[in-house]
């Protein structure tokens, strides 16, 4: 049962959604049954997690952060309702969407089917040319931060990194080194740059993890085979290069061209003969049911998997984890789902189960077991595939942390919450706190399918 904690009159906080280094965002409804994401900053003193951030340099992030996410307001962006500022903590009111994240739907190796990457893609242009029309540059772009209502619109999010490039119609050059590494255009790491050329070359990698269920490589350097490969044009014999036609390896390479002058802009895109083509009518339904059930099935390439890292100003080329986490990427970036449609919602009461504020989500499963037995299954799984594991729990919930590495031997952090429903119920729900999201999906399928061989 979710229990409700009292906010300000008239709201209760029902759910914790995602935590940070700085706060946390939790799930409010008020006495209307109306749903927002609350985002909450401690403003006291200095966490000692992040010593080498400085008080201001916080502050700094925070103010700016709100300052260009109110300013904006499109139907493909997060919804900023407004803040409010206490003693030591901040509150930012977001909207509320309950259909999960982007990446969420990707299957890793595999990807979407093309109509539904460009029914998406056609929806995150229209989002980046707002943003941009504002003179504002997201940053960050990635699956993790692209969001969808209940009605499939597709929502941009976090803008932490965030940043004005064009103020009173003068551009400027970016210079700081910022995203997430295997999205950003080669040239945010040698600086300076032009802003929108360097943001869709980060939209082209998204469109490419859509194709495929992977990334192209895991950072654009010279260090890195796979990139040098495209650098160089040699991917007449590269298997995943083979599998687009002429008209789809025409997009890649005019979105992903390696001279940011000779990128395609937003309309060269929408121009380009890729969107003009006739695919197979896909819906959102067909591939999560595809996906739930597994019966999409992988042309068996070799997966190609990309650790997450951040880029830091302040850091030589190797790149190692950005040490400033933004409160607007809290560690649990993929259960902050900020976006609602409050009229159309059925609003359930503050004492119904948790599965009815949970959002549409793959990463979960049923076990026909109560939860003691689920536990004693799990836990003898995680353990027969050698995932370490630390088990927390209640009378009628638990949870049990896992902490791994990827294929390339990168962090990766989860937990499996535990909800038993009835006596011989479970949910399991997987959460991602840290690491690559496509091997986090990879780690619950290997997981799923212990589970369904357990149950068979």
């Amino acid at each position: 049962m979710v229990s409700a904690e009292p906010f300000i009159e008239g709201w209760n906080f029902i759910q914790t959604l995602g935590e940070g280094a700085y706060g946390e965002v939790k799930l409010a409804v008020n006495n209307k049954q109306d749903y927002i994401a609350v985002k909450i900053i401690n403003n006291g003193p200095m966490n000692s997690v992040q010593p080498d951030c400085k008080r201001n340099e916080i502050d700094t992030f925070i103010q700016k952060e709100i300052a260009i996410h109110k300013a904006l307001n499109c139907k493909n962006i997060i919804r900023f309702f407004g803040m409010r500022k206490q003693t030591d903590r901040i509150y930012i009111f977001l909207e509320y969407v309950s259909g999960g994240e982007l990446f969420d739907r990707i299957e890793p190796d595999i990807g979407i089917p093309r109509s539904l990457a460009r029914f998406y893609f056609t929806q995150l242009l229209t989002g980046i040319e707002y943003i941009h029309s504002k003179g504002i540059t997201h940053r960050d772009i990635k699956p993790e931060n692209i969001l969808f209502d209940s009605q499939d619109v597709l929502k941009i999010c976090d803008f932490g990194l965030a940043t004005m490039f064009r103020f009173q119609g003068k551009e400027r050059k970016l210079t700081r080194r910022c995203g997430t590494i295997c999205y950003v255009a080669p040239e945010v790491i040698h600086f300076p740059y032009d802003a929108q050329p360097a943001e869709l070359w980060s939209c082209g990698i998204v469109l490419f993890s859509l194709f495929f269920g992977q990334l192209p490589w895991d950072e654009p350097t010279n260090r890195d085979q796979n990139y040098m490969d495209w650098v160089e044009g040699n991917t007449r014999d590269k298997k995943i290069w083979s599998r687009l036609d002429k008209e789809e390896l025409s997009l890649f390479r005019g979105i992903i061209s390696i001279d940011p002058k000779d990128r395609l802009n937003i309309e060269d895109i929408r121009q380009h003969g890729w969107f003009n083509e006739k695919l197979p009518s896909t819906s959102s339904i067909d591939v999560i049911s595809g996906l739930s059930d597994g019966s999409i099935a992988s042309d068996g390439s070799t997966p190609c998997t990309q650790p997450t890292k951040m880029l830091s100003t302040d850091q030589n080329p190797d790149f190692s984890f950005h040490k400033e986490v933004f409160l607007s990427q809290p560690m649990y970036t993929d259960e902050i789902y900020l976006g609602t449609q409050f009229a159309t919602q059925t609003r359930p009461s503050a004492q119904q189960t948790i599965s009815n504020f949970l959002t549409k989500r793959l990463t979960r499963i049923f076990l026909d077991l109560d939860l003691k037995s689920t536990i004693n299954s799990l836990t003898k799984i995680l353990s027969e595939l050698r995932i370490d594991s630390k088990l927390t729990s209640d009378h009628s919930n638990a949870c049990i942390r896992v902490l791994t590495t990827d294929l390339r031997g990168q962090l990766l952090q989860f937990n499996l919450l535990l909800y038993s429903f009835s006596l011989c119920t479970t949910m399991v729900d997987f959460r991602r706190t840290k690491g690559d999201a496509l091997e986090f999906k990879r780690k619950f399928k290997l997981i799923e399918h212990a589970v369904k061989d357990v149950q068979t």
